[in-house]
């Protein structure tokens, strides 16, 4: 009924109105293979400030986000330690509209366009595929692909579109890598067709508290695919993992965890004894987040695989 009836509030189809919100045309879709919960808000959320960030050095631009998943509360977690000051100019993000991503309404396209038209985005990135479509077909796919074309502008100086949609779970010993991650996509084979350029992400490993991820492009148009790469999710952004296993990631698509034994393993290496930011720091560079890092030193501790010396203020094997 929702994407059905008009919204009875004041903030219109799209959950806001433009007037609170004060190019070469390329289509994008970005997919996500990882696990339910946390590790979804690194390219929900981080993707697009990351994309600025990176290459704001090339050419600034604004980054509109139409999405469904998250409200105002998760989304001010996501970017309370950002530079609110800074991205406020470039970065919009809907909070879920009242009655969903329903571009099959008029009333939901025409407000679009008048936000489009007021904040003028260099990107324009839509969360999640699956919101917008009523099934898998291809004439489905097909339709959506359309609605969205008929409300965002067209020509050299219009926004790029991303899509952010999920892929399917995978078979039983099935191992995608490079290209061959395109099979990947759920839905119908439109969905990798359409696109002019197709990146997938991976959680690093099955471990629940895994904060790496490999980014793949399996599909550009215009130009080489370029090498995968290793990252972070932070609070919305991410570092690259300069030192990833790659030798395991290539033999089983599993980097190596790293765990509570590689603490000691840093202890030992450094005289026996290291302060906590230093060990924290020095966990930090095998490429885990600084939350994984105190996470990882607790478990040591409670392991009695090390232990603190308030003495010397650092820790020492057990």
């Amino acid at each position: 009924m929702n994407r059905v009836l008009p919204p009875e509030n004041d903030e219109g189809w799209l959950g806001w109105h433009p007037s609170q919100t004060q190019k070469k045309q390329a289509k994008d879709l970005l997919t996500d293979r990882v696990a339910l919960g946390n590790p979804l808000v690194g390219l929900r959320f981080a993707l697009p400030v990351l994309l600025g960030y990176y290459f704001g050095s090339i050419r600034k631009f604004k980054t509109l986000i139409i999405q469904n998943e998250n409200g105002r509360f998760r989304l001010k977690q996501e970017f309370s330690e950002l530079n609110s000051k800074l991205l406020d100019g470039y970065v919009r993000i809907t909070p879920p509209p009242p009655c969903g991503l329903c571009f099959d309404r008029c009333e939901f396209r025409q407000q679009l366009s008048e936000a489009l038209e007021v904040f003028d985005p260099g990107i324009v990135l839509i969360d999640p595929w699956n919101a917008l479509t009523r099934d898998d077909r291809q004439k489905d796919y097909l339709g959506t692909f359309e609605l969205i074309r008929a409300v965002i502008p067209s020509g050299d100086l219009a926004p790029a579109i991303g899509i952010i949609a999920h892929t399917r779970k995978p078979l039983s010993g099935e191992r995608a890598s490079g290209r061959a991650l395109l099979n990947l996509l759920a839905g119908s084979y439109v969905l990798g067709s359409m696109p002019r350029c197709v990146f997938v992400m991976q959680s690093a490993s099955d471990d629940v508290a895994e904060d790496r991820i490999v980014w793949t492009c399996c599909k550009n148009n215009d130009g080489e695919l370029g090498d995968r790469s290793a990252w972070i999710r932070c609070n919305g952004l991410f570092d690259p993992v300069p030192d990833f296993d790659w030798d395991a990631w290539n033999s089983d698509g599993q980097a190596v965890k790293i765990g509570a034994e590689i603490v000691p393993k840093i202890i030992e290496k450094n005289g026996g004894a290291v302060a906590r930011d230093i060990l924290r720091d020095k966990i930090e560079g095998k490429g885990v987040s600084r939350r994984t890092a105190y996470r990882r030193i607790e478990e040591a501790e409670k392991l009695k695989l090390i232990k603190f010396q308030k003495g010397k203020d650092a820790y020492e094997l057990y």
